[in-house]
């Protein structure tokens, strides 16, 4: 795993980008799994002293791999929300 963070000069904002190599490996049943790399972006915002919006980008490149044999996962996907505290 791989990542590079960016955070704002305001401190109120970050913006990650990691990257996940995995190489051939093996199965419970000796079958070969082949090597992936995934590459997710994520970012937070702090909109309010009580309101945090965030984002993520999983799989940006929309890769297939098999963390299993015959069990994808999967492909992009894209994330938001708020935390609001009080």
């Amino acid at each position: 795993l791989l990542a590079f963070t960016r955070l704002s000069e305001d401190g109120r904002s970050s913006v990650t980008l990691s990257t996940l190599y995995v190489g051939t490996r093996l199965d419970t049943s000796n079958s070969t799994l082949g090597q992936y790399m995934l590459l997710n972006l994520s970012g937070t915002y702090q909109a309010t002293e009580r309101v945090q919006l965030f984002a993520r980008l999983d799989n940006i490149t929309n890769t297939f791999y098999e963390e299993v044999l015959g069990f994808g996962v999967p492909g992009f996907g894209m994330y938001s929300g708020m935390n609001v505290t009080w």
